[in-house]
């Protein structure tokens, strides 16, 4: 059954008000829209609405076993209204009978770091040049924050792929929040591996087992290695670090139990891989269980509920650490460029000067070296 299409203008569910499609992933058909009282309202004014929600369209093919649709619905339902800087927001998630689907709203955000591209799709883009490592480390910090606040509210993702973020000025959106273990197993495996991304969801949800935190610490690890492997970044990796190949390794493994027992762990040991020989990392503050079972999630006791993951590694990185921030880099970068444009700028116009100098007449001997007059 083919993904609905919908068209600008038209009114789902007597609430949302469709703008324009935004793009599609390997699970659904994505669509940018207002509430309709917002619609009304800025038609009032005379002015056109602006979106300021996505509408996710589930394909059908993923919910048409009996009672698919419902079991998305119940699955999906306490994920909505978790807030976290680098988490899409769900706030409604409803059946669309017409359509033999499920539509589940996100808040767009458009106006704090624009519509955003999907990573995969950036992927795509810097396939050849590949991604600096700080990129790479601040992205996959960011994700291990917004994941770490899913662990704190005893949830997990269970669906950490490279379409499941959307990389924005600002910062990463970790989206797609439960959808994917929430959709029957076969359609879904069948639909990624359709996609050529059956690779990059955890072995355990290939055989139905439920997803627990080790399932989000290898889905993380899988996006970081997707992003090293961009351009000849993997090949320079591996032949210089062996220890943050270890750590990888580690935590891709098939049999959950070898993995970092949380996502506090794993960034504690890449870390720690990553930091020039007799520099200190940062404590561990939370140790691996010995019989290796998974933790349970406790929830966290700080003011607003959301603790990162570089507070329960004991405080934010050193200065100078490779996991530097998005904006500070970006920042650097953009000085960088307008202190290259300035120096150019007074080259041209020291040589436009030098070539404008002509000797008076009358006045001999007056030039140095080579503009004295013959």
């Amino acid at each position: 059954m083919a993904a609905p299409l919908f068209r600008r203008g038209d009114v789902i569910c007597e609430k949302y008000y469709v703008l324009t499609k935004s793009g599609e992933a390997a699970l659904w058909v994505g669509f940018l829209a207002c509430t309709v009282e917002a619609q009304q309202a800025a038609e009032e004014r005379g002015e056109v609405p602006e979106p300021d929600l996505l509408l996710k369209m589930v394909r059908p093919e993923l919910v048409e076993t009996s009672g698919a649709v419902d079991k998305l619905l119940r699955h999906l339902q306490p994920f909505k209204d978790l807030t976290h800087p680098f988490l899409s927001q769900v706030v409604d998630v409803r059946a669309l009978p017409e359509q033999a689907t499920v539509m589940v709203v996100e808040v767009a955000q458009l106006g704090q770091g624009g519509q955003g591209v999907l990573l995969d799709r950036m992927a795509a883009f810097r396939q050849k040049e590949g991604l600096p490592l700080a990129d790479v480390l601040q992205i996959i910090d960011q994700l291990a924050e917004a994941l770490t606040f899913l662990h704190e509210q005893g949830r997990c993702h269970g669906d950490v792929r490279l379409d499941s973020v959307l990389l924005k000025t600002d910062g990463v959106r970790l989206c797609d929040v439960g959808l994917g273990v929430g959709l029957p197993r076969e359609p879904f495996l069948l639909q990624l591996g359709n996609v050529g991304q059956m690779d990059l969801v955890a072995p355990e949800l290939h055989v139905a087992r439920p997803p627990d935190i080790r399932t989000d610490v290898f889905g993380l690890t899988r996006v970081m290695r997707s992003l090293l492997e961009l351009g000849d970044n993997w090949s320079i990796i591996r032949d210089s670090n062996q220890a943050l190949v270890d750590v990888m390794n580690r935590a891709l493994s098939s049999d959950p139990s070898e993995r970092p027992a949380t996502i506090a762990v794993l960034i504690g040991e890449l870390e720690k891989a990553l930091s020039p020989p007799g520099e200190p990392t940062p404590a561990e503050t939370i140790s691996t269980p010995s019989d290796g079972t998974p933790y349970e999630t406790v929830p966290s006791t700080e003011s607003g509920g959301a603790r990162s993951s570089r507070s329960s590694l004991g405080g934010d990185f050193p200065p100078g650490s490779v996991l530097v921030s998005w904006r500070a880099f970006a920042v650097t970068v953009l000085l960088a460029a307008l202190v290259g444009a300035l120096l150019a700028v007074a080259v041209m116009l020291l040589r436009r000067s030098h070539d404008d100098v002509r000797p008076k007449s009358g006045l001999p001997g007056t030039f140095p070296g080579s503009l004295r007059p013959q």
